[in-house]
């Protein structure tokens, strides 16, 4: 079970990543593997930084609560995620959903672009997209997933999906809506979470 929720927790963590790749690609941009590789290492920063928080809290609870609470910890932030989405989904009429994220669309400045992303664009989006990962992350830890492992994990989907994301959005004109991806996240994690805390 260790390795399912790592790497279900991984593709939740990542969608969002997919997102911001098609949405790059769609307006003819390209992540080359420089930029590529400083959103995938700051995404597992921030990953190893929020599932060490969760294991520190773990390491003061009973080796079986803690994969409860952490699986807990896990189905309120996806809850949460579904909850925001729908919400932002109601307000808006589903008008905010034409790029994966708005601000992937702005750091091609403006308009359409066959340039490579630029290395300090790249910082900008991965600590974006890195902020999703906190709360997953903390569950992760507190539910006692190896944090090395976890973290690699994240790290090498990050890489897939910015790359793949950003080719099918030049080569296709995919893409993927921003209300989409949340729900599917979101849903995923409740699902993991369930599994973590019913010992699965």
């Amino acid at each position: 079970m260790p390795w399912v929720a790592m790497v279900l927790i991984g593709i939740t963590s990542n969608l969002d990543n997919f997102g911001a790749g098609t949405a790059i690609g769609l307006r003819q941009g390209h992540v080359t593997a420089g930029p590529n590789a400083v959103i995938a290492l700051i995404t597992m920063v921030a990953t190893a930084a929020a599932m060490a928080t969760g294991g520190r809290v773990a390491s003061w609870l009973p080796a079986s609560t803690a994969p409860l609470i952490g699986g807990l910890a896990l189905c309120t932030v996806g809850a949460y995620a579904v909850v925001v989405a729908l919400l932002r989904r109601r307000r808006t009429g589903g008008k905010s959903d034409a790029d994966a994220t708005r601000l992937s669309a702005r750091l091609q400045h403006g308009g359409p672009s066959s340039r490579p992303m630029a290395t300090r664009d790249a910082v900008v989006l991965g600590v974006s997209l890195s902020l999703n990962n906190i709360g997953t992350g903390v569950g992760g830890g507190a539910a006692r997933l190896p944090l090395a492992a976890t973290t690699v994990v994240t790290g090498a989907l990050s890489l897939l999906a910015v790359g793949l994301g950003s080719r099918l959005g030049r080569a296709a004109g995919l893409r993927v809506p921003r209300f989409a991806a949340s729900i599917a996240g979101g849903s995923l994690l409740v699902i993991v979470g369930i599994a973590l805390a019913l010992g699965w």
